[in-house]
């Protein structure tokens, strides 16, 4: 009793008429990154519908012009809850394909999960000896979408000339190897990295909008104005974002997010100097609800800025900021392109190349992100896309860690390596930063990157000169021992404090 199948046949609940559902299909192919791509079928969700006749409607989108050399799927996965090799040795799972009604899944998990499609060149179809019908041949496409155009960047043919019509700054060796290191991050790291294209000009355009406001900002210079305020007040209120960090553990892009929040406010609007903590406390709130796993609950910002405010008043504030910055609350931030990028040059600590000893990964990442702070504080940031940015504190990273017995150290010959993290001469710097230019999109040795590479170092030189009288929460967060060695690593823990980064020589030179 109780039991379904216990029912006559005429008391069961009758099956559902047939009806056309749409489901997701993403395609990954390793071999050539460039047929990486998402799209929309539709089958008919019915108990005589099998799994292979939405493998037949797939193929039915994917129908295009024929070209040489083809690719096929060579096995699938999502809503089916396993792997699928389209193999001619994996018969029994060929059978389920064959029999298996898609009433079997539900119809929520197929909307939702869709299917993921791998592809393999293969310029003759499988056979049909599975007992299983034949895949039709997926031909490749002979042109790409609009977009596409570095991040489909990792094509096998000889897509050099419109890579380099797109930037003529990359050289033919660097865009090989920004090629060959995308098609294995596409495979082994983060299937992202197929639409790198995509995400990064998503990225400028979000960017762009903040660069457009905060640069007609005036401030950096004594008597000038930022927002309506003082100057010298942004850099205390920075300060205190930076020492928030620290304290509560914060990500990185939920500090500069914040810091986007406040200049993007008043560029457009104006506030008194008795709000301004209000505004500060309520953008450190906003960007922990949007970037952190656990943000901060109100109560907890509410006793950061000693109970000055009621629970009312940074409510309001909250939906004035909001509005002021038009509900945009993911920014595109310096830590969204430097992040990718230390990985695709293996310094990141989940890189597994050969050459990313864990002293050097450590040191670049702390430098790294040091440097990006630095370059927050000025003036120089408020009209410096994110993208320079990044690739400036990188460059920085790069020439504060080189060998001081190098010539082109940009520091005087000391006598030789006096520590572990000075291993990299300038040659053997050469093709990271040849491969960084690739990433980046940008002439590392241009006028912008230059400039905002100066303007960081001046400040991190004031920074290590006013280490004795008055540091910054910055500083003092970069050389607490303990927390750099839990963040970075124990070989960091005195980085700052070992390189004589006050004395590197001018010009800044890579």
């Amino acid at each position: 009793m109780g039991k379904t199948h216990s029912r006559p046949n005429s008391e069961r609940e009758p099956l559902r008429a047939a009806r056309q559902i749409t489901f997701p299909v993403r395609l990954t192919c390793p071999s050539r990154p460039s047929l990486n791509r998402s799209f929309e079928a539709s089958v008919v969700y019915h108990v005589d519908t099998v799994l292979l006749d939405v493998l037949k409607q797939i193929e039915a989108v994917l129908a295009l012009q024929h070209s040489e050399p083809a690719v096929r799927i060579s096995a699938v996965s999502g809503f089916l809850k396993q792997r699928i090799a389209l193999s001619q040795s994996n018969k029994q799972r060929l059978r389920m394909l064959q029999y298996r009604s898609i009433t079997s899944y539900a119809e929520k998990a197929i909307r939702s999960q869709g299917v993921h499609c791998e592809l393999e060149m293969d310029s003759v179809p499988a056979a049909a000896s599975s007992g299983r019908l034949p895949l039709r041949t997926i031909a490749s496409p002979n042109t790409t979408s609009p977009g596409r155009g570095r991040g489909a960047a990792c094509k096998s043919q000889s897509a050099s000339k419109p890579l380099q019509t797109a930037n003529p700054r990359r050289s033919r060796a660097s865009v090989k190897a920004f090629q060959k290191r995308m098609a294995s991050l596409t495979v082994s790291g983060d299937a992202a990295y197929g639409f790198y294209d995509e995400v990064l000009a998503d990225l400028d355009q979000r960017d762009a909008v903040r660069v457009s406001s905060t640069s007609k900002i005036d401030g950096g210079v004594e008597g000038q104005s930022w927002g309506g305020l003082s100057w010298r007040l942004r850099g205390v209120l920075l300060d205190w974002f930076l020492d928030l960090e620290h304290d509560l553990g914060l990500h990185s892009e939920t500090v500069l997010a914040a810091v986007h929040y406040l200049d993007l406010y008043l560029s457009r609007r104006t506030i008194s100097r008795h709000s301004l903590q209000l505004l500060g406390v309520t953008c450190a709130m906003l960007a922990s609800k949007t970037y952190e796993v656990i943000p901060q609950p109100m109560s907890e910002w509410l006793y950061l800025s000693h109970d000055q405010y009621s629970r009312r008043e940074m409510v309001q504030q909250e939906r004035q900021l909001l509005a002021a910055i038009q509900w945009a609350v993911f920014q595109a931030t310096p830590c969204n392109y430097a992040q990718p990028w230390l990985h695709i040059l293996s310094l990141s600590p989940h890189s597994k190349s050969a050459h990313s000893a864990p002293t050097i990964t450590s040191s670049h990442r702390m430098i790294t992100d040091f440097v990006l702070r630095a370059a927050a504080l000025t003036a120089h940031y408020l009209r410096t896309p994110s993208r320079v940015v990044a690739a400036a504190a990188i460059a920085l990273s790069f020439l504060y860690l080189r060998r001081p017995d190098d010539p082109q150290s940009g520091r005087p010959v000391d006598g030789g390596e006096s520590a572990p993290f000075r291993r990299w001469t300038a040659s053997e710097q050469a093709p990271q930063l040849e491969l960084l230019a690739a990433a980046s999109g940008l002439d590392l040795r241009g006028e912008a990157v230059r400039a905002t590479m100066e303007v960081a170092h001046d400040r991190v030189c004031q920074m290590v000169a006013a280490r004795h009288d008055e540091p910054c929460s910055l500083f003092k967060a970069f050389t607490d021992s303990v927390a750099v060695e839990k963040r970075y690593g124990p070989r960091c823990a005195h980085l700052l404090d070992d390189l004589d980064i006050r004395h590197t020589l001018r010009p800044l030179r890579l």
